[in-house]
C-alpha cells in the first residue's frame, strides 16, 4: 500500500480538513458560496446531537430489554398460587412497549443518518465546486491536461535510427516507433473524469461516513459506562 494511502499523519490531517467542511459554523469555510443557505436546525452539529441523544436512549432501552428475561424467569418460577397476575400482565405490556421503542429508535437513527448524509454531500460538493468552477480549472482539467498528454505521447512515440551503409555511401535515416518497444512513462498524472469523481466518490464517501457515525458517537460513552460499572462491581466483590 502506498504511504499516501495509509493510516498515518497525512490521513488524520485529511480527515480533519474533511470534517472542517462538514461541521463548519460559517459559510466562509465553504469558500464564499453566497447561494448556500442552511437553517440552523438542519446544521450537521444539531443532527449529530440528535443522533447522540437517540443512540443514548436506544442503548438505555436495550439495557432494559436485557433485564426482561430475568424478570420473566423470576415471575414464572413462582408457584401458580403465588404468581402476581396483574404484575405479569404489566410485564408483558412493558415488553411490548420496549420492543416498539427499540424499533422506533433504530428507525430514527437511520433517518438522522440519512439526513446527515445529504447535508454532508451538499456541503462537500459545494466546497469542491467552489474550486472547480473558478479560474477555468474545469476547462484545464478536461482539455489542457489531455492535450499536453497527447503531445507528449506523439513526441515520444518515434525515434530516429541512423544506419551506415558503407564508407562512400550516404547514411540512411529511419523512423522507428518506440510505442511497442518500451512503455511510456509520464511524469504528469491525469485526473480522469473529474465530474464523475465529484458525483460518485463524494457520494460514496458521505454515505459510508454517515452510516458509521451513530456507532462512533455512542461507542465512547457505552464503553466508559460498562467499564465503570464492571470496575465498581469488581471493587465491591474484593471488599
Amino acid at each position: 500500500m502506498s504511504s499516501t494511502n495509509s493510516f498515518n499523519c497525512l490521513f488524520i490531517k485529511r480527515l480533519a480538513n474533511l470534517f472542517r467542511v462538514f461541521l463548519s459554523l460559517s459559510r466562509l469555510s465553504l469558500n464564499g458560496h453566497h447561494h448556500y443557505r442552511e437553517q440552523w436546525y438542519f446544521h450537521p452539529l444539531i443532527l449529530l446531537l440528535l443522533i447522540l441523544i437517540n443512540e443514548g436512549t436506544l442503548q438505555f432501552i436495550i439495557y432494559l430489554v436485557g433485564l426482561l428475561p430475568s424478570a420473566f424467569y423470576a415471575e414464572l418460577r413462582k408457584p401458580p398460587n403465588q404468581r402476581d397476575h396483574p404484575g405479569f400482565r404489566w410485564l408483558v405490556l412493558r415488553s411490548f412497549v420496549f420492543v416498539i421503542l427499540n424499533a422506533l429508535l433504530k428507525s430514527s437513527s437511520i433517518f438522522f443518518s440519512s439526513v446527515l448524509y445529504v447535508k454532508w454531500r451538499m456541503r462537500l460538493v459545494s466546497y469542491l465546486h467552489s474550486f472547480y468552477f473558478t479560474q477555468q480549472r474545469y476547462y484545464h482539467l478536461l482539455n489542457t491536461a489531455q492535450q499536453n498528454q497527447t503531445r507528449e505521447n506523439d513526441s515520444q512515440s518515434h525515434s530516429i535510427q541512423i544506419k551506415d551503409i558503407g564508407d562512400h555511401q550516404k547514411q540512411s535515416v529511419d523512423y522507428v516507433s518506440t510505442a511497442t518497444l518500451s512503455p511510456l512513462v509520464t511524469s504528469k498524472l491525469l485526473i480522469d473524469n473529474p465530474d464523475q469523481r465529484i458525483a460518485q466518490d463524494v457520494d460514496s464517501l458521505c454515505r459510508s461516513l454517515s452510516s458509521i457515525i451513530p456507532l462512533l458517537v455512542i461507542s465512547p460513552f457505552t464503553i466508559a459506562y460498562y467499564t465503570k460499572t464492571k470496575s465498581d462491581r469488581v471493587s465491591r466483590r474484593q471488599k
